[in-house]
């Protein structure tokens, strides 16, 4: 019928550059990207301290865990990491690329689109066709069902409540 299986791949697929140069003809505007992986994660700091604060916020409003569960107590801050909150983070991780995925259109059918996992993190991948309005949908959807939507529903409070705990 026309549907495929996801495609999984370990590192980005190189360029085409008659592809690139046909878009760029055709009056396409690549985004600007940063130029290296350290860069990359500087520049993404910021929005990591906003989302954490939203998350926190929609959190703390909406459940009753409390901070002193995320170890926050006063005048100190703790850290314990433990092996099931590991796996949660990287099931949350697929999780996240997975939703990034559903937003991309046809991805079953696409012959243009993967999901890719490498040791710095997953991604989704496309060279389809997209509008800016299905970008930023497509780059917005994981915050806003994992980091707003999901505090709403008890499974994901007693989820989160038994892997802070």
């Amino acid at each position: 019928m026309g549907v495929s299986w996801i495609k999984v791949i370990h590192k980005f697929p190189k360029t085409d550059e008659k592809t690139h140069f046909d878009l760029i003809q055709n009056g396409w505007i690549q985004l600007k990207e940063p130029k290296t992986l350290l860069i990359t994660i500087l520049a993404s700091i910021p929005l990591m301290v906003i989302n954490t604060l939203i998350s926190l916020g929609v959190i703390h409003i909406f459940s009753d865990i409390t901070f002193s569960e995320f170890g926050f107590t006063a005048g100190s801050f703790a850290i314990t990491i433990r092996f099931d909150a590991l796996i949660a983070i990287l099931l949350t991780l697929v999780i996240h690329e997975l939703i990034h995925l559903l937003f991309i259109p046809n991805f079953m059918k696409s012959k243009k689109t993967f999901i890719g996992l490498t040791f710095f993190g997953g991604y989704v991948y496309t060279e389809e066709e997209i509008s800016k309005t299905r970008y930023i949908v497509i780059s917005m959807a994981p915050f806003i069902i994992l980091s707003i939507f999901l505090p709403y529903m008890k499974f994901a409070r007693t989820l989160v409540t038994l892997v802070m705990r």
